[in-house]
């Protein structure tokens, strides 16, 4: 007996086998349930949460035990000073949790930590903008900050001197680093709302990371655990689909909230969005690489693009900025992943780069002020 297969037949299972990988390819976008694998790669569940607050754990504790951040020598690896044991931060009872004290000039972890009357690590600045100044403001957290990082080496710094090298005398740059360490999505979007408007910033960067989630994760359970305000409805509406509670352990709190952080991130891009409209002021997203390990996040790097484009954000994609460094290389030191001054630079080159090729800043094009060659 021959079977056989109508044409009819045939043209649907083509049809069904092309809107099952169209949806694969959509789902893979969106990164539906498999952002928590790029989430989870390496050794950074609470390894950040370690350098920047010895509430829980630190790592100094682990150096007792003979290990750091996963490998590690006690005998080789120095006590590390995590952020809030620094007396860098006051705490704060509402959603940013903390604020850089104002006025600091002291030694962390083997570089100098310096804040301005403001308390932001940028040099002094005017809240009343001088005429003919064109200000960026940038907001992010400890990698865009320059944890471990003299502050002259932050890529914010060395984006501001090539600006000022590239237009000259006909206009005033200033770049003004408003980043925080520890600051989650939700947290640099708070800050928009509270500082962004009193710095009439021309332009707004916003940094984001393959690591945001995990950043965000550690905060929320901070904020449900104190029982912190929260001023956001799609923060609150997650938490309590969620079912978290305070008595929640680290794995617990995770468990029951990963189904929540697409819809966490996505939240934030759309505050983000919604805040550059009602200041005026262009909002670009700096999206920065990994350098915790050379294994990037190619799931949170496309949802993170996505993100922007769907809520009418403009976008650097500096993701490859290490491309051409090895671990060593890109880290400030083995016990401390953050972008080394070497990783710093290398972003400052991908973002000028990109800000070359679009022709200048928002609402500023370099043919306006004169094409003066680049010196780098």
């Amino acid at each position: 007996m021959r079977l056989g297969f109508s044409p009819f037949l045939v043209a649907c299972f083509l049809v069904l086998s092309v809107v099952a990988r169209e949806s694969a390819l959509l789902a893979s976008l969106r990164g539906e349930s498999r952002v928590e694998e790029d989430l989870r790669q390496g050794p950074t569940h609470g390894y950040y949460e370690n350098l920047l607050d010895a509430s829980d754990t630190s790592p100094r504790r682990d150096v007792a035990h003979g290990k750091l951040n996963g490998g590690g020598n006690a005998a080789s690896t120095p006590a590390v000073i995590p952020f809030r044991d620094a007396g860098i931060v006051e705490e704060v009872p509402t959603f940013v949790r903390w604020r850089m004290r104002p006025g600091l000039e002291i030694r962390w972890n083997e570089t100098t930590f310096r804040t301005n009357s403001l308390g932001f690590r940028t040099p002094e600045v005017a809240l009343n903008k001088p005429e003919g100044t064109y200000r960026v403001i940038c907001f992010g957290s400890s990698n865009t900050m320059g944890h471990g990082v003299e502050e002259e080496e932050t890529y914010p710094r060395l984006f501001e001197r090539w600006l000022r090298e590239r237009l000259g005398a006909s206009l005033r740059i200033e770049v003004v680093n408003l980043a925080v360490s520890g600051d989650s999505p939700t947290r640099r979007l708070e800050r928009i709302r509270e500082e962004a408007e009193r710095f009439h910033a021309d332009w707004i960067v916003c940094e984001a990371s393959a690591l945001d989630y995990l950043l965000e994760e550690e905060h929320l359970q901070m904020v449900v655990r104190r029982n912190v305000p929260v001023p956001f409805e799609f923060v609150r509406a997650a938490l309590e689909r969620a079912g978290v509670t305070a008595a929640d352990s680290k794995d617990s709190f995770h468990r029951k909230l990963k189904g929540e952080s697409e819809g966490l991130l996505e939240g934030s891009y759309v505050g983000w969005a919604a805040e550059a409209k009602r200041l005026g002021v262009p909002l670009t997203v700096a999206i920065l690489p990994r350098s915790d390990r050379k294994v990037i996040s190619p799931r949170m790097f496309r949802l993170m693009r996505l993100l922007a484009e769907r809520h009418g954000l403009a976008y650097f994609d500096l993701s490859e900025a290490f491309r051409n460094l090895n671990e060593t290389q890109m880290q400030v030191s083995r016990w401390d992943n953050h972008p080394s001054a070497l990783g710093h630079h290398q972003i400052f080159e991908t973002l000028r780069e990109a800000v070359e090729r679009q022709g200048g800043l928002p609402g500023l094009s370099f043919s306006e002020v004169g094409n003066r060659p680049t010196s780098h």
